[in-house]
């Protein structure tokens, strides 16, 4: 492709980014073997077909609003994006390319089914992500800016990092879970993992050690617990009106909304002390994503959960006063 023209949008373009994604397929299932590689692709598969067939009841606007924050939260978490840009062409074909070819198999599946209408708002919502995501190579826009860094105290200084970065994904996020949990309150569950993977990008920058210091100036326990203590608190008063509406709607599904309770407060202890139980001032983040996950997936353990949190937790306290010599 010829790096000078950054304006076409020809088949060359579309196969060049394809062969290119292809070659990574290929190095990742090299790196995993091929004997993992190839039943993974093929369950892969069967879980989009089983994916489609169980959601294929819903109203074509929901699947098109759920493929549309699938884009979204994809796009919010890639580390290529100034890499990509190296194709030599605008900004709006290049995420629109990518983006046409990652949802292709579904909208093929959900074409079979007769959800045309789903498709058009996935396509429509997807072009809307990608045309923002575009302008935010040069500009940057978010709620702090909006609202100012008075919008959320010091003290959670996480959240004020972590919506810095994802604000606007976060917002758009919450108002369309509101808008779905009116209709469909069982997506409740849906919504809090969802809302986790917020929870664990908004725990992962490191602080530098003077903070570290100013704020565990004698590290004993109960400094955690304060900490744990407001973050949890902050949590759910976010998604408190998300807890109201779902009992509201569908009272005698309440102990799933208490589930829902269990998972956040569980995970948040963990991804605060996890953060803190790998700090080291020469880090920049404490690479907690695929733990973090991990841990929600079981946090409604409770006896086991609670041994790991409580496990983490002396970790976190023995490693800050290492730090803190």
């Amino acid at each position: 492709m010829n790096p000078q023209d950054k304006s076409s949008f020809d088949w060359n373009f579309i196969r060049g980014i394809l062969f290119f994604r292809v070659l990574q397929a290929k190095r990742m299932a090299n790196n995993w073997g091929w004997y993992y590689a190839i039943p993974l692709l093929f369950i892969t598969t069967l879980a989009l077909i089983w994916l489609v067939e169980v959601t294929v009841q819903f109203h074509p606007v929901y699947i098109g609003l759920a493929l549309c924050l699938l884009i979204a939260w994809l796009q919010n978490k890639r580390k290529d994006l100034l890499f990509l840009q190296k194709f030599g062409k605008n900004r709006f074909a290049l995420l629109f390319s990518e983006y046409i070819l990652l949802l292709l198999p579904l909208y093929i599946l959900y074409g079979i089914k007769g959800k045309f209408i789903a498709i058009f708002i996935a396509f429509i919502g997807s072009s809307i992500i990608v045309f923002w995501r575009g302008v935010a190579f040069k500009y940057t826009f978010n709620i702090i800016d909006i609202f100012g860094e008075r919008f959320i105290h010091h003290r959670f200084f996480e959240w004020r990092t972590g919506l810095r970065k994802h604000g606007v994904l976060f917002f758009i996020s919450y108002i369309v879970a509101l808008a779905i949990l009116f209709f469909m309150p069982y997506a409740i569950i849906c919504w809090a993992f969802y809302f986790l993977s917020f929870v664990a990008d908004f725990y992962n920058p490191i602080e530098p050690l003077s903070l570290l210091q100013s704020r565990f100036q004698a590290t004993k326990p109960h400094v955690f617990t304060r900490k744990t203590l407001t973050h949890s608190t902050l949590s759910h008063i976010a998604l408190l009106p998300h807890y109201v509406i779902t009992i509201v709607i569908k009272p005698e599904i309440w102990y799933i909304v208490v589930a829902c309770i269990v998972i956040i407060q569980m995970t948040t202890l963990y991804s605060i002390y996890y953060k803190y139980s790998v700090y080291s001032y020469k880090k920049q983040f404490a690479a907690n994503q695929i733990p973090v996950a991990l841990f929600s997936l079981y946090s409604m353990l409770l006896p086991f959960s609670m041994l790991i949190v409580n496990k983490q937790r002396q970790k976190a306290i023995k490693q800050i006063n290492q730090c803190l010599r």
